[in-house]
């Protein structure tokens, strides 16, 4: 018999909404029980201070410290405010430590303007921890000395610990007014902390688990872990242990490397070389877009006989040469104004996950991108098997993985490599009027490989244009894939009479936000699985600012090398549900999150 959960002390709302008192239930006995608990309930119903209630009815601080993982800042931000419900509504006086990325935390970045990728910086902001070079981060010795919090830096936990809940705005202004490293602080009051809230890397990325847990005093099965928006966990884990490097990328780290004086024997130039061979091997082949499997050895065997190293053994060492430069050069480059990216450590970390990454659980790919005038080239390694990563959710002391489309936990369990003995499932209702909701489906076009064609472009598109000028509001448009959108954008983007926002791969969410916020009528086109129809939540006072939302054909993956062997993959594991877990499953999910934007 399953004890009784008592929940209101720890609610701190007037009213309940729709199904929350059993999302709170199923949370509360998960917790208590130290299970695996995937919970589908629809957007809006409240699932954020449901699973915080639960928490708290199973015991709180009492049965573990809470780990709270989410994949954007706004979702951690909904956490935050729950937690400051919690204690000025119901005396609940926890302690939480909110982390963002480092380098969002770093007053040094700030004040000197370092422009870096996130890789980059990551390197670099490691660099003046240790101390490589003639430079030491001013905020990191005023933080840390020898591995121990200094004095200013303990008294500013304290004060932070007494405060509670505080966002990270709020820790960076006193962390960085102490002349302090508001990303230590952060670490540093994970310690007293009974929530963490991070992102996914937190408890996927094994480092930085063992890092923050670390900190805490704690092992893994101590700890209560909640993914939130969790439907996107299989993609994010696999995405972890995956990396692209474009020629581009290649071919300036053969002139950094001259400008530099990095001794790398040839390495660099022997890369470019075997890159641009496949691309003149794709380009006959009219191989566009579309992933092409390269066998792991080949480029290994090119670097080693092209060298003449003898074996991989010198191979790698020639790459962590290779790394150490990158860590030089950063730092040179900062020394001297300049952004703090290196090639040649980017080239390194790249060759570094090639050689790592054996067997049949990862593919290595090359791949031809054309868009108009535009085309790169690409060598890429994808990692088949998200469990790699997701399977440490076993042993956490009790996991809530949630999304409001978690339909088929069978294909959850799998994938992550869940243990099916401790997993339990709710999923709730729609709280809201099916009359509320309309959707229309026109059978008359298709995005099907065979039947694409300019005729049928030309159809799709004029019904595009006139729902979008039909609409005296916002709409949305989300496409199968970037090729698809572009084609279609170029038939339409000079017959519509509203401001246009088209997704690429550098589009921020806060541009985003600001466009829709700032044009009552407007279109934003995007493709399912992208930034916009994953991570961009358009909301004022609950409501969603969009009034539209098409989605252009259903969005499979596309059926190219490297998903056929994701698929061979999948029935060596799952037999006849490869199909099933490989395809429909991602079309399914990509559907329903682009919808769940209006």
């Amino acid at each position: 018999m399953v004890e009784k959960c008592e929940f209101k002390g720890f609610f701190p709302y007037p009213s309940l909404r729709p199904y929350q008192d059993k999302a709170i239930e199923f949370s509360c006995n998960v917790f208590r029980e130290g299970l695996i608990g995937l919970l589908s309930s629809p957007c809006g119903t409240g699932k954020s201070i449901s699973v915080l209630t639960g928490y708290l009815a199973a015991g709180g601080p009492d049965i573990g410290r809470l780990l709270v993982l989410t994949r954007t800042k706004n979702q951690s931000d909904v956490y935050c405010r729950e937690l400051q419900a919690l204690r000025v509504k119901c005396g609940v006086r926890l302690v939480a430590s909110i982390f963002v990325n480092r380098q969002e935390m770093c007053p040094l970045a700030k004040r000197r303007g370092f422009k870096a990728s996130y890789r980059d910086f990551l390197m670099l902001c490691r660099a003046l921890r240790k101390g490589v070079g003639a430079e030491v981060c001013e905020y990191y010795v005023n933080t840390m000395a020898k591995w121990y919090p200094t004095r200013a830096a303990k008294r500013v936990v304290e004060d932070l610990a007494r405060m509670g809940v505080s966002t990270p705005d709020v820790v960076y202004e006193i962390a960085s007014g102490e002349g302090l490293c508001p990303y230590e602080v952060t670490k540093l009051l994970s310690a007293r902390a009974h929530v963490v809230i991070g992102s996914y890397n937190y408890a996927l990325m094994d480092p930085v688990r063992e890092n923050v847990l670390g900190k805490m005093g704690l092992d893994v099965e101590d700890v209560n872990c909640v993914f939130d928006e969790a439907h996107s966990l299989p993609l994010y884990a696999a995405d972890l242990l995956s990396d692209e490097l474009s020629l581009l990328a290649v071919e300036r780290a053969m002139k950094e490397a001259e400008d530099y004086d990095v001794d790398d024997m040839g390495l660099i130039e022997s890369l470019r070389d075997f890159m641009t061979n496949l691309e003149e091997e794709l380009l006959k082949a009219k191989a566009f877009n579309e992933e092409k499997l390269v066998d792991h050895g080949k480029l290994i065997m090119h670097l080693i006989e092209s060298l003449r190293l003898g074996g991989p053994s010198k191979l790698k060492v020639l790459i962590e040469y290779l790394e150490e430069e990158g860590e030089r050069i950063r730092l040179q480059r900062v020394q001297s104004g300049k952004p703090a990216a290196s090639y040649v450590g980017r080239v390194s970390s790249f060759l570094q996950v090639w050689l790592e990454t054996q067997g049949r659980r990862f593919a290595k790919y090359a791949l031809l991108e054309s868009y108009g005038a535009t085309r790169r080239f690409k060598l890429g390694v994808r990692c088949l098997d998200p469990s790699i990563a997701s399977r440490v959710l076993n042993e956490f002391r009790s996991c809530i993985l949630m999304s409001g489309t978690l339909w088929e936990p069978d294909y959850y369990v799998d994938v992550l490599g869940l243990d099916e003995r401790r997993v339990k499932f709710l999923e709730l209702p729609s709280p809201f009027p099916k009359e509320n909701m309309m959707v229309i489906v026109d059978m008359a076009v298709t995005t099907k490989f065979e039947r694409r064609s300019e005729a049928e472009w030309s159809k799709i598109s004029d019904r595009l244009a006139s729902i979008i000028e039909a609409v005296d509001g916002r709409v949305a448009v989300f496409f199968p894939s970037y090729e698809v959108m572009m084609t279609v954008m170029s038939k339409i983007k000079d017959r519509l009479s509203v401001p246009i926002m088209v997704e690429d791969r550098s589009t921020k969410m806060k541009e985003v936000k600001e466009f829709v916020v700032s044009n009552e009528r407007c279109l934003i086109a995007g493709v399912a699985r992208g930034k916009v129809s994953e991570g961009v939540e358009v909301v004022s006072e609950g409501r969603s600012l969009l009034n539209v939302v098409v989605l252009v054909g259903l969005p499979y993956p596309k059926n190219t090398e490297l998903h056929q062997a994701l698929t061979e993959y999948f029935k060596e594991k799952f037999g006849d549900l490869a199909f099933k877990y490989a395809n429909t499953m991602p079309c399914a999910i990509a559907i329903a999150q682009s919808a769940g934007r209006l």
